[in-house]
């Protein structure tokens, strides 16, 4: 099962989810979790978290900041096989939707900002 089919499973029966930086937030009625489904949860917590909070960033108005020196041609998440096309000083990933901005390192040849599923900056600043 992905992330969206165990959190589209979970809210048909109440259950919310709100990304807390590193932790999840469930907020559920009584009863709704049983030990299984905490189970289950804790097992998936990174995909899951990495879908809610690719959900609020990554959109034309808030952008990935990527510090690099260059983008690469293809788009930087994982298992996004779309390449990246420049629209002024964002690029855009068609295959994904999300949008991201390069700004220049901050410091020479080591910059390091987290974009999610253990994706960094870092990567990308040779």
């Amino acid at each position: 099962m992905t992330a969206i089919d165990l959190l589209a499973d979970f809210q048909g029966r109440g259950v919310r989810f709100r990304p807390d930086g590193e932790h999840i937030e469930i907020i559920a009625p009584a009863g709704a979790l049983t030990d299984d489904d905490v189970a289950t949860l804790r097992a998936n917590k990174a995909e899951i978290l990495a879908y809610l909070t690719r959900a609020a960033a990554g959109t034309i108005r808030n952008p990935h900041v990527v510090r690099a020196r260059k983008m690469p041609r293809e788009c930087i998440f994982d298992g996004c096989e779309g390449e990246l096309t420049r629209r002024g000083d964002l690029y855009y990933c068609a295959a994904c939707g999300w949008h991201f901005e390069r700004r220049p390192p901050t410091s020479p040849g080591y910059d390091v900002r987290d974009l999610g599923d253990g994706i960094t900056t870092s990567d990308f600043l040779n």
